[in-house]
């Protein structure tokens, strides 16, 4: 894969990112949920102090589509590697929630 192609590659992820990050940021909003059910790993961790970064107004989700729209906006300019670092940091942060999920909140 060249430069180029992780480049895009990298536009495209972090852009999905936000659109994901968009609707679970309007989930943690709703009196409906519609990804999340009551019972399942999501809905327990949305009910925690986690979720809502501890009273500070934010919720992960917020903090994704800041993350993410840094990472994309980062890749629009010469600090490219930036946002490789930066999108690699947001996984690791996302792969430890799901674990979180899976296996702490069931």
């Amino acid at each position: 894969m060249t430069r180029a192609h992780a480049l895009i590659a990298l536009r495209i992820l972090s852009l999905l990112g936000l659109s994901a990050s968009a609707a679970l940021a309007v989930e943690y909003r709703s009196l409906d949920p519609s990804f999340c059910g009551a019972e399942s790993g999501c809905g327990a961790l949305q009910r925690t102090d986690l979720a809502h970064l501890f009273g500070l107004g934010l919720t992960l989700p917020d903090l994704g589509l800041l993350g993410l729209a840094t990472v994309f906006a980062l890749s629009l300019t010469r600090r490219t590697a930036w946002a490789a670092v930066l999108a690699l940091v947001g996984g690791a942060i996302a792969l430890a929630l799901l674990v979180a999920q899976t296996f702490v909140f069931g």
